[in-house]
């Protein structure tokens, strides 16, 4: 009498093996966020989506939230991490601008070889004149390519490029222009710029 039924003790939890992060993204964009999760596998073979604790070796690069969401904040790279029970998961991030979408600047030639007739006529007042370039860019992970244009009557031409490890995008492409009213086979190229500001 007054004796109580005994409970059973609990089976302990399975212990985590291994942890993992998903998706598999090791590109983000400044002020770009990708929401990360942990996946640990357990001692008896199974998984669970976990809770951790996230953190980022340079959050002046990529910073990591307490949801695990990374948010890039400059270019370079980093690694981020998530701590579940003694257990470490890490990947390695690459932050880049974005430079998708259009964009627009002023440029003046600075130099210029011409041959032939035109030997002697680089430089004049149309050369020296400020001009409005437009480009338009398409950009898929590092690598960039897009459409310039350089003169209002100068057909849009391709270019492409890629970012190097600082964020910085170099641009390629070449312009064939014919000179209007030429009698002879008149054409310029422009064969390189340099990006002073943007």
């Amino acid at each position: 009498k007054g004796a109580s039924p005994t409970t059973a003790p609990s089976p302990s939890a399975e212990a985590p093996t291994a942890l993992a992060l998903s998706p598999a993204t090791d590109l983000i964009t400044i002020r770009g966020t990708e929401r990360f999760t942990i996946a640990a596998t357990l001692s008896d073979g199974t998984t669970k989506v976990v809770q951790g604790t996230w953190g980022s070796d340079a959050p002046g690069i990529a910073s990591a939230g307490a949801d695990g969401t990374v948010t890039g904040t400059g270019s370079g790279e980093a690694t981020v991490y998530a701590d579940y029970q003694g257990l470490r998961a890490s990947r390695r991030l690459r932050v880049v601008p974005n430079y998708n979408g259009r964009w627009s600047a002023t440029y003046l030639t600075v130099s210029c070889a011409g041959t032939g007739d035109w030997a002697g006529d680089c430089l004049g007042p149309d050369d020296i004149t400020r001009h409005t370039i437009g480009v338009v860019l398409q950009q898929a992970g590092i690598a960039m390519t897009g459409q310039l244009t350089p003169y209002s009557d100068i057909p849009t031409v391709p270019v492409t490029g890629a970012i190097d490890g600082t964020g910085h995008l170099a641009l390629s492409g070449k312009v064939p222009y014919t000179i209007p009213d030429c009698q002879l086979d008149c054409l310029f190229e422009i064969l390189s710029w340099d990006v002073v500001s943007s």
